[in-house]
């Protein structure tokens, strides 16, 4: 499984490899969602983890690319907020999942 992790926080992203290391057999990144559907076009990855709230280009937005171009694109919201609204924001775009900063553990129960 080939899976693209789009998170602005070098450290979350080296704790979401750590989380699904067994499970992915290559793992590319990206430190905001600008960089995010050029990386998608060139990686082609299985699964997109998507940070959130990112500085430059926040993920609903660079999500919305990535679906518009790729309409079948496998993409889970990563975030440290427990929010109704965001849950609702994300299934309208077409998210696959919705996981807790706090809850990575359930990334291996999402992607299989």
């Amino acid at each position: 499984m080939k899976v693209l992790i789009v998170e602005d926080n070098i450290e979350v992203r080296q704790m979401i490899r750590r989380f699904i290391r067994d499970i992915a057999h290559e793992i590319r990144e990206c430190s905001d969602g600008d960089e995010a559907l050029a990386a998608y076009k060139l990686f082609l990855p299985d699964w997109v983890l998507m940070d959130i709230e990112m500085k430059r280009v926040g993920g609903f937005e660079a999500s919305q690319q990535i679906i518009q171009s790729f309409p079948n694109a496998s993409i889970v919201f990563l975030t440290s907020y427990n929010d109704a609204n965001l849950r609702n924001i994300a299934k309208e775009i077409g998210a696959k999942g919705f996981v807790l900063k706090e809850n990575l553990s359930m990334l291996g129960e999402v992607l299989t």
